[in-house]
Parts: structure tokens; sequence; C-alpha cells
């Protein structure tokens, strides 16, 4: 770095401190003109000064200019858009972590700070779909908790990661003093909806039921949709007439059971029966009814539906 280098780095820091705006855009102006925004060090420190200005349009224009980016320009527009504290701003930190990513340039601490939190960070690669960040993520959090745990295992249930879904939850209980607790459930559960998974759906359905977690609606539900969509149909059953409260979910899932197993009939049955207890059936209702009916041609029940939906679909 030379000797006008580090007056540039070192007057760039102090318009940063003081928010400057006039001063840092001078400077700025100064850097391109004797051409040393070529410094790796001098692009990060502009980038900085213009996100922590809270001018992220002049801090992005910047950043895409370096050629060669490292974790602390990364850092310098990720924490800017942070500290904005907005909903597309937030959208923008996930955008710009997703785009790290696949440029290969791994968080830090630093990084940690622009999403809050690790945990915040870990909610972040799982929704991006980036399940082996997320992994790496979790496996260096100082510590974990309830939300730590259900946020892993959900990632990999949601990119259907059945073995390393089952992996996680079986560390939480194992390793961890952690509670099973409903969000936990329901994430394990719905990683596990196929017929070669059956065995392993009904044990944890057990431990659910042990740890008294049957009677939340959400675990209810993902009980109900794991048998009927592993075509337990009989254990299914039993389990929607135990639920206290039942939703459209609850309904939905019997319904796509019953019409996915090839019995339309019953299918049919089941949406006049919600249909009567007053509950309004949502559109995963109607495509597995709609199925059920073009199975079931024209029954009574057939009849019965086509009439249902010109009235209240069609």
């Amino acid at each position: 770095m030379t000797l006008a280098t580090r007056s540039f780095f070192a007057k760039l820091l102090q318009n940063t401190h003081q928010k400057n705006l006039p001063n840092g855009k001078s400077l700025h102006a100064q850097i391109i003109k004797t051409g040393s925004s070529s410094c790796i060090y001098i692009f990060n420190s502009v980038v900085n000064f213009y996100a922590k200005s809270h001018h992220l349009t002049e801090a992005h224009l910047v950043f895409e200019e370096i050629e060669v980016k490292d974790i602390v320009s990364w850092n310098g527009l990720i924490n800017g858009y942070s500290q904005l504290g907005t909903p597309k701003s937030s959208s923008s930190v996930m955008k710009l972590f997703k785009l790290m990513r696949k440029e290969n340039t791994f968080p830090d601490a630093h990084t940690f700070a622009g999403f809050f939190s690790a945990a915040s960070l870990l909610n972040t690669c799982c929704k991006c779909g980036l399940v082996v960040d997320a992994r790496k993520v979790f496996d260096i959090m100082p510590e974990r908790n309830s939300v730590s745990w259900a946020t892993m295992i959900s990632g990999y249930a949601m990119h259907r990661f059945a073995g390393y879904t089952l992996e996680v939850f079986r560390m939480m209980t194992w390793e961890e003093k952690e509670d099973v607790n409903e969000f936990v459930v329901t994430s394990v559960l719905s990683a596990f909806t196929l017929p070669k998974f059956i065995d392993i759906g009904k044990q944890i359905h057990c431990l659910a039921v042990k740890n008294g977690l049957f009677s939340v609606v959400s675990v209810g539900n993902v009980v109900v949709t794991l048998y009927a969509k592993c075509g337990s149909l009989d254990n299914a059953l039993q389990m929607f007439e135990l639920s206290s409260e039942k939703n459209s979910i609850t309904w939905s899932a019997m319904i796509i059971g019953y019409t996915q197993s090839g019995d339309g009939e019953k299918a049919l049955k089941m949406f006049s029966d919600m249909h009567f207890s007053g509950m309004r059936p949502s559109e995963f209702t109607l495509v597995g009814v709609l199925n059920a009916r073009s199975d079931v041609g024209a029954t009574v029940e057939g009849k019965q539906l086509h009439g249902y939906l010109r009235v209240n679909v069609i």
C-alpha cells in the first residue's frame, strides 16, 4: 500500500466514522482520479463508507466494480442492507448471501453480524436451499436451542433429505436436553411421507404422543398426512377421528389420501362430511375432490359434487 493509498484509507475511515457524506464523496472522486481505487482495501473502504451512510445504491455500484471480491467486500454490503431493517433490505441480504456462496466465499463472524445472529443466517441458508452451508453454520454455532435444531431439521426436510433429517433429529435427542416440541415433530414427519419411511414415521408419532404433542393441531395434521401419503388409510382415519380440532388441512389430507389410493367414493364421502361440518375447503381440497370425481364418474356422490362446484366454485 502506497503512502497516498494509506492517506486515502485513513481519511475514508474518518469520514465513515463521522458519516460525513459530502467529504466522503469528494474523497471518492479523488480516489478515482488518482487510480487508487484499484486497491482492494480502498474498494472495500468505499463500499463500507456508502453502506454505513445508508447510501446503498452507491455502495452497490462500487461493490460491482470489484473484480475479485473478498469476504470484507461482501460483509460491507450485507451489513449495510441489514442496518436498514426493512423487508426489502432483508430480501437484499438474502440475495447477496446466496450470490456470495455461489462465488465460493464462506461467511465469517462479521457476516453473522449482518444477519443479527447465527440463527438468522442458519434460517437464511435453509430458505435459500443452501443446506450444506446451513449445516456448516449449524455445526460451528457455540450454542444451539430448540429454534436452531428445528430450523436445521426443517431445512433438510424441506428439501427431502430424509437421512440427514433423521440424523439431526437423533443428534438432538441424544446429545442435547432440548425438549421435542411441535415444530421439530412437524418438520421431521414431513420428511418421511413416503411408504418406505412408514416405520420411522410411526416411531416419531409415538414420541409425539409420549410428549403430549398430538393434541397440537399442526402435529395432528402432519400425522394424518404422513399415514395418508404412505397409503396407510386405516391409521390415517384413526388419527383423523382422534383429532380434537380439525381444519381444512386435516380434511384435505384424508380426501387426497383416499383419492391417491384410488378410492374416489370415500374421498367424496369425506368431502361431503367436511361440507356439512361447516369447514370451507381449500384449493388443495378441491384438487383432490376433482380427481376423485373423475374416478367415480356419474355416481350419486359425483353428481352431488358437480352441483356443489357449480354453485360455489365454477
